[in-house]
């Protein structure tokens, strides 16, 4: 329990003028909202090694839980060895890689209602200024949709999104909860901070993503009370207004989304969890890392888990794979036994998203000729649809060398052309259509008679 006593120490000075002597002395009475079993939970998976992929020993880690609710903080642990008086990193700044995008990039441009979680973003290798970001995966295409950028992790549509923002317009809501960057440049989309910051900070910010917009100052001293019982403090759970309620829930379905299907999928837990990953690389070093992060919420708690070294150097960082941290934090819920049969509620007032559309070829589509009155031909096209009924399709025909647009179907799988030339030997393809992006997807085979 020593990093959460430290804590109580460190709050019982700042917010209600006692000594370091005078709470050791005795006589007051500290109400905290520690979860004991949590703790305990969390205290015994930060002494395993197998959860700290280093390549040398030593690999530090820190873990922040917090009750969305009333800010008390539910479980902290400042290190792997801590000591009382130690070092805590849970207050350590660190470079946060991209559990940053969503409150530097993707919020701040919900904010602008120019942007909704479908719009779609460039994801093209291109230089900024100088700046020339680059997707890990070292995959590009000519645009994804924001809630793909996000699930994938891709750098490219962070950057190109904040240069068009601007860094002053992100770094703002930043600034709303007292979480101080001087970074100016691009870089900061991608978490590339000078002093870098913390999970305490990074624990305080996600909250406004479940909390309809609004943060809260953790704590962990709920009240004091003097030796007579009186309560002579009481922590003050101030909310702070960070983003509308309507960006709070399309980042609530996108986190979401990065959890089922997304850079956070590995590891177990069954309950609703939304999260955001990070991970922040050695100068010319691909395969080491240097922090590892996981960022995320349920619908009553919100925490993060840091791994790292103190200091990184090429025998002193860290190895395999990156997902660590997303495991950890699962781990930790799940063997606490957190609840996990409530979901995320949509607030009143405000817009939903569905789910993603995901289109695919259409590899069976099939042609027939029939007489039609008057003695002409016509055409019967039929298909396998997909699954999702949002998806319409676009017929084209193909006569003389000429591609014509002759028809639009609502998730149906069959297309009547009445009157066709067969002279001219027309021939048809089917083209799947994404109605969230208005985009269309890869043509099929074209069908013949």
């Amino acid at each position: 329990y020593m990093p959460y006593i430290d804590m109580v120490i460190d709050e019982a000075a700042r917010l209600y003028g006692l000594s370091h002597q005078e709470v050791l002395r005795g006589g007051y009475t500290f109400v905290v909202p520690m979860d004991e079993k949590i703790q305990k939970v969390a205290y015994n998976q930060f002494q395993d090694a197998r959860n700290f992929p280093g390549k040398e020993e030593g690999a530090q880690g820190a873990f922040l839980l917090m009750d969305n609710r009333t800010g008390g903080i539910k479980a902290a642990i400042g290190g792997r060895k801590y000591v009382p008086r130690g070092f805590n990193r849970i207050f350590a700044k660190r470079q946060p890689g991209s559990v940053l995008k969503p409150l530097i990039v993707y919020a701040p441009a919900l904010e602008t209602k120019k942007y909704n979680p479908y719009s779609l973003l460039t994801n093209e290798r291109n230089s900024f200024e100088g700046y020339e970001p680059r997707n890990y995966n070292h995959a590009y295409s000519k645009e994804m949709t924001m809630y793909d950028a996000i699930l994938e992790s891709a750098n490219v549509p962070a950057v190109s999104l904040l240069n068009e923002l601007g860094v002053e317009e992100g770094k703002q809501y930043l600034e709303k909860g007292n979480v101080h960057i001087t970074d100016a440049g691009l870089s900061t989309a991608l978490g590339g901070l000078k002093n870098g910051v913390s999970t305490f900070d990074l624990v305080k910010m996600y909250r406004a993503f479940l909390a309809n917009g609004t943060i809260i100052e953790p704590h962990v001293i709920d009240k004091v009370l003097n030796r007579h019982g009186a309560v002579i403090g009481e922590s003050p759970k101030v909310e702070t207004k960070i983003f509308s309620k309507q960006t709070a829930w399309y980042m609530t379905k996108m986190l979401e989304g990065v959890v089922k299907e997304g850079t956070a999928k590995v590891g177990i837990y069954s309950g609703a969890l939304a999260g955001k990953t990070g991970t922040t690389s050695l100068p010319n070093d691909d395969n080491g890392a240097r922090d590892m992060w996981f960022v995320g919420y349920t619908p009553n708690l919100v925490g993060a888990v840091w791994i790292g070294y103190d200091r990184t150097d090429k025998e002193h960082q860290l190895q395999g794979e990156s997902a660590s941290a997303t495991k950890l934090f699962k781990k930790i819920l799940t063997k606490a036994n957190i609840e996990q049969k409530e979901q995320f509620m949509k607030p009143e007032g405000v817009e939903t998203i569905g789910a993603p559309i995901r289109l695919r070829k259409i590899e069976d589509v099939k042609m027939k000729l029939a007489f039609s009155p008057f003695g002409l031909f016509k055409a019967k096209l039929s298909w396998t649809p997909l699954p999702d009924e949002r998806i319409m399709y676009r017929i084209y025909r193909v006569e003389n060398g000429i591609h014509t647009h002759v028809g639009t179907v609502n998730g149906a799988g069959e297309y009547e052309e009445k009157f066709v030339n067969i002279f001219s030997k027309p021939s048809f393809y089917v083209v799947p259509y994404n109605t969230q992006t208005n985009r269309e997807g890869e043509k099929s085979k074209v069908a013949k008679p």
